[in-house]
């Protein structure tokens, strides 16, 4: 579904460093090293089936969301953490993205909800989302703030579903007025 080259159009060469020191949030390139490490791993492995999902319990995936928000102030490129649970007995799933980086090496503050998530078993990967969910909230930055309305949908991978990937799409509210938001995302349990 061409996740890898949407995520590979947020990356930048230089900025927000890497070997980030312990307790400290990574910075833009150290998020998009660890998405071309997960995207090398798990872009080869088929999706899951959705009916072979289980009927019961959860899981927890942690990872990495790419954003690209354009504005009349033009476009700015963002990667951060993203937490996503799934209760699998009643087909829903929760989470959020937060610490935001920016191309710029600045850093975002605020975070993004999601919510009223939900598991299509019936889905088929190759055409569509195994789920979607809403993602919505407020990143404020240096010069700057977005308030955002988006869907995240996506897809399970491997036979033990683990990892998860897909797509972000939606629109930001900023100083400059409303303008377009894309993404992708990447996850593992």
């Amino acid at each position: 579904m061409g996740l890898a080259v949407l995520l590979a159009g947020c990356s930048a060469s230089g900025s927000g460093g890497s070997g980030t020191p312990p307790g400290a949030q990574p910075g833009y390139g150290d998020y998009q090293a660890t998405a071309d490490g997960l995207h090398a791993t798990w872009d080869a492995i088929a999706f899951t089936d959705p009916a072979s999902l289980p009927l019961g319990g959860g899981a927890t995936f942690n990872g990495v969301i790419g954003l690209r928000i354009g504005t009349a102030a033009g476009e700015r490129r963002m990667n951060g953490a993203l937490s996503l649970g799934v209760q699998f007995s009643n087909a829903s799933l929760t989470g959020s993205a937060s610490a935001f980086s920016d191309q710029n090496g600045a850093t975002l503050t605020g975070s993004l909800a999601i919510t009223n998530g939900v598991l299509d078993r019936a889905a088929n990967p190759a055409s569509g989302y195994t789920f979607s969910a809403n993602m919505d909230g407020k990143i404020t930055g240096p010069g700057d703030s977005f308030t955002i309305t988006s869907d995240l949908s996506g897809d399970f991978r491997g036979a033990g579903y683990g990892a998860i990937t897909g797509a972000v799409a939606g629109s930001a509210i900023s100083n400059s007025g409303t303008g377009y938001l894309f993404g992708s995302f990447i996850a593992t349990r």
